[in-house]
């Protein structure tokens, strides 16, 4: 929870940016940035990517943003801007936290894959994933789970795509 907690507030980017100095010590690479309760904004995320690419270039930053409050696809736009390209994602948004932990009312989901990939298609970045296969891997998860998932792309269909 790099951006905030539900049990403790804000938290403070001089306190994430020690982490990854810490790991990066210790001759960790890849650390995976997490807003896990969807308490980041494009302008909180945009500053602490571009922290990181700054302050530990050694290190690759992976962007893990929930949408609990529906500013996933924000935060990786953001994200990217500040010079981050990796990005963890999950079809029709599913996973999260286990549903019986009362914080974020139960609303669990990761960003979803579909979402991410057409988002990203449609400013002109290549992703080298295939939509249709995307949504349609989509509903099926939707199917075998017996229950409706996040997915805007699966429901609605991908935008134009450059």
């Amino acid at each position: 929870m790099a951006f905030g907690c539900p049990f403790e507030g804000r938290v403070d980017q001089g306190a994430v940016i020690a982490d990854i100095a810490h790991f990066a010590s210790i001759g960790v690479r890849h650390v995976t940035v997490g807003d896990t309760t969807g308490h980041g904004t494009p302008s909180t995320v945009r500053a602490l990517f571009k922290r990181i690419a700054q302050d530990l270039s050694e290190v690759t930053a992976i962007a893990h943003f929930h949408d609990t409050r529906g500013t996933a696809l924000a935060n990786c736009v953001a994200a990217y801007e500040a010079g981050c390209r990796w990005f963890d994602s999950a079809l029709g948004g599913v996973g999260g936290h286990p549903a019986q932990i009362q914080y974020g009312e139960g609303y669990t989901g990761n960003v979803a894959t579909e979402d991410l990939v057409n988002l990203f298609e449609a400013e002109g970045i290549a992703t080298g994933l295939d939509l249709d296969r995307l949504s349609k891997a989509s509903l099926l998860c939707e199917k075998m789970l017996g229950r409706p998932l996040q997915s805007r792309v699966a429901r609605a269909g991908y935008g134009f795509v450059s």
